[in-house]
């Protein structure tokens, strides 16, 4: 129903990405009785900023042939504490909320580059390890000073304050989301 809607407004097949969640919050708001549209805005607004966030940052990743989520592996496993030992790649999926094929494949792109080998457990050997070789090392030492310098550029537009209370927000969001779990008359 909310295509054929959609479909007869007259600027539909033109509609910029924020121009059809506008329409489509208007038909919402009017046809279902649940829908809260302060929600789906600070949603909308919360998933555009985190993807023109990532689209961004990965633009100049792919520079060095990283993948956000590659790189994401390369700090994690730069980290003192997975310096000497690696670190499990069930520990990765946890750290990157992926699951464990797909840290394996990203994990397989960054080992076939030499810059991550994966290592045995010394106490079992079904569980294994992934550690930074000297060249992922060095890869990401080099691409830190541009990395956060622009992190700190791109986000310019909030004050220290705005970034704290949009840190405390999220944080906010993110605690209501796990305690409000799976809702138990959702037949869906």
């Amino acid at each position: 129903m909310l295509l054929v809607e959609m479909a007869k407004h007259a600027l539909a097949q033109n509609l910029s990405r924020t121009e059809f969640y506008r329409v489509a919050a208007d038909f919402m708001d009017a046809n279902q009785p649940e829908f809260d549209r302060k929600t789906f805005e600070a949603i909308f607004a919360l998933i555009s900023g985190y993807d023109a966030f990532a689209a961004h940052i990965t633009r100049r990743l792919l520079r060095s042939g990283l993948s956000l989520a590659g790189f994401n592996i390369l700090m994690i496993l730069n980290q003192p504490i997975y310096h000497e030992e690696g670190c499990r790649l069930s520990q990765l999926g946890k750290i990157l909320l992926v699951s464990k094929a797909n840290v394996t494949g990203v994990l397989d792109s960054l080992v076939k580059r030499g810059l991550a080998e994966r290592v045995d457990s010394p106490n079992d050997r079904r569980v294994k390890f992934a550690k930074s070789t000297p060249a992922g090392e060095a890869l990401v030492g080099a691409m830190l000073p541009s990395h956060f310098h622009e992190i700190k550029r791109i986000s310019k537009g909030l004050s220290g304050s705005e970034k704290q209370h949009l840190r405390d927000l999220l944080l906010k969001l993110r605690q209501s989301v796990l305690e409000a779990g799976e809702d138990p008359h959702d037949k869906t």
